[in-house]
């Protein structure tokens, strides 16, 4: 059995960001303007609308992690898969497999040592992250969200968005992450995770393909 821990708690972290430039460090050098209230509401409108279009999104992903304590990066890759029925798979192919799957009111989680599963419905805080998952893929959670507070700005290419915890137990693993997404599609194409402890985490999201097909299957770990 797969025990609840901030490690776990930082991955499932990750895959809410995702539905909605290497920067460790929040900065306007990419000549990004702050947005206004009026310019927010309309740009959290305009992602809500992409993401009634979009069925499905596959995309592969590099991870980089920076530990405050070495040099050199610890580099992971994989591959995501989504679904708009409350569906996602988080697949880490290398160097350590590992798999994250949300099927609406389960979760399945796989390591070398095996499978687990959990129901959302039976435990607060599964259940409060997968709200948080599904809140941040249709744009409802970039608005009035309890648990950050969100700062807009954008250039010609990016929205990016800074979310800084106000949620008690986020503040222990996060300082702030950030969420590029790109301004023509609203869907991320890099997120940062500057850590409590002085780490930095950026993934690097590409061969984004939108609306695509794949099995159901995928999102049923045995």
């Amino acid at each position: 059995m797969i025990r609840f821990c901030p490690y776990l708690l930082k991955n499932l972290f990750v895959l809410f960001l995702i539905g909605t430039l290497t920067l460790s460090s929040y900065s306007q050098s990419a000549d990004f303007k702050s947005l206004t209230d009026s310019e927010e509401l309309a740009l959290i409108e305009k992602i809500k609308k992409s993401s009634k279009t979009t069925s499905s999104i596959k995309c592969d992903f590099i991870q980089n992690k920076k530990l405050s304590f070495l040099k050199d990066l610890d580099v992971s890759t994989g591959v995501m898969y989504y679904k708009n029925s409350q569906k996602l798979r988080w697949e880490y192919k290398s160097p350590n497999p590992y798999v994250f799957v949300l099927n609406q009111s389960k979760i399945y989680l796989r390591n070398p040592q095996g499978v687990s599963s959990y129901n959302t419905n039976s435990n607060r805080i599964y259940k409060a992250i997968s709200e948080l998952i599904i809140g941040f893929i249709n744009g409802q959670g970039l608005q009035n969200n309890t648990n950050f507070k969100s700062d807009f700005f954008s250039n010609n290419k990016q929205i990016f968005v800074k979310l800084t915890p106000v949620n008690s137990d986020i503040k222990k693993l996060f300082s702030s992450v950030y969420l590029y997404l790109d301004i023509n599609s609203y869907i991320a194409s890099k997120i940062v995770m500057n850590e409590s402890s002085g780490d930095v985490t950026t993934l690097s999201l590409y061969n984004i393909k939108r609306n695509s097909t794949f099995s159901d299957d995928i999102f049923i770990l045995k």
